[in-house]
């Protein structure tokens, strides 16, 4: 292997920081799932090391689930809360001048997150009735771009 695959992109912090999951004994087959996923977009900083400028970015991230009964949202099977965030950053030579580094940064930080918390909530899940519950795959630029709305 000849070519170097690595990004440039350094993960300077990935972590859960709050988690919060209950579970029944014994989980229906069918049921009805609600899904939230929410982020507070952060400022782009920079700062200056020796070979050169450095653009980065903290990454907040968090979802709520419930699964309740088909029909009735009063029987509640499972809830779970997680919270994270990521630093990310990366040298700001190697960035395509035209694209915005915060926006890159974003899809960068979101993705490493959600990934880490999807792998976290299915290990979780595993040792339970639920057995292993996946959650729902995201496009990080669809969802950005809906949070910056939401901010506005």
């Amino acid at each position: 292997m000849g070519k170097n695959f690595l990004s440039p992109l350094r993960i300077e912090s990935l972590c859960l920081t709050r988690m919060e999951f209950t579970a029944e004994e014994r989980i229906p087959d069918t049921y009805d799932a609600s899904f939230s996923l929410t982020t507070v977009p952060q400022p782009l900083e920079t700062s200056t090391e020796a070979g050169g400028e450095l653009l980065r970015m903290d990454v907040p991230l968090s979802f709520k689930l419930s699964l309740t009964e088909t029909g009735n949202k009063d029987n509640v099977y499972a809830t779970s809360a997680m919270e994270g965030h990521t630093v990310v950053s990366v040298p700001k030579q190697v960035l395509d001048k035209e694209k915005d580094p915060a926006q890159a940064l974003r899809v960068q930080g979101v993705s490493l997150l959600y990934a880490h918390m999807r792998s976290n909530f299915l290990t979780l899940t595993s040792q339970t009735a639920l057995n292993g519950f996946i959650l729902p795959a995201i496009d990080p630029v669809a969802f950005i771009q809906s949070a910056q709305e939401d901010q506005q």
